[in-house]
């Protein structure tokens, strides 16, 4: 059981960074006009990263009450 605790840890962190990485690349691109394209993907960005967030906490959370 901790096992697949840990393994779901891992893959849950790098989701996590996975998402961050890609905002930060999305960030150097700053200067580009905001077209409706460009924010609908910054919004799937966003709810991306909040779910891998999400996932994290849920993860370490399950992991420390063992």
């Amino acid at each position: 059981m901790i096992h697949s605790m840990l393994r779901e840890l891992t893959s849950a962190v790098a989701e996590d960074e996975a998402a961050k990485r890609e905002a930060f690349e999305i960030g150097l691109m700053a200067t580009r006009p905001l077209s409706v394209i460009r924010l609908q993907q910054l919004c799937a960005l966003g709810e991306r990263m909040m779910r891998a967030g999400e996932r994290k906490a849920r993860a370490e959370l399950a992991l420390a009450q063992t």
